[in-house]
């Protein structure tokens, strides 16, 4: 198994496997079997805690019948989900400091 990182790190690749996922129809409990792993290393594919080597794509693209073209168009098109949305957000408040999340959690709270 690869090691896992607390850390995520989402690239267009992680973004283009679950979107390609979403785009199946799949849900992660039905796709792991189709790709061939479990449940929490699938998700831990997507959620860029484990790192999507090139090997791990091509299982996952054989998986789901897809080819590394649909995958590279996937790639381009940067298209979102709610779940990449919520991966960009947390990506960039990874960057802010204490105070500067504060002061977002504030406005946000605000909003409600």
């Amino acid at each position: 198994m690869a090691p896992r990182s607390s850390f995520r790190i989402v690239t267009d690749d992680v973004r283009a496997i679950r979107v390609l996922r979403e785009k199946k129809r799949l849900s992660v409990n039905k796709a792991a079997p189709v790709v061939g792993t479990n449940k929490s290393t699938l998700t831990a594919l997507e959620n860029g805690r484990i790192n999507l080597s090139p090997q791990w794509i091509e299982k996952i693209l054989k998986g789901y019948r897809t080819s590394w073209e649909e995958f590279e168009r996937l790639k381009e098109q940067r298209l979102s989900s709610k779940e990449t949305l919520i991966d960009e957000i947390r990506n960039e408040a990874a960057k802010l400091s204490y105070e500067k999340l504060q002061t977002i959690r504030q406005l946000l709270i605000g909003f409600q």
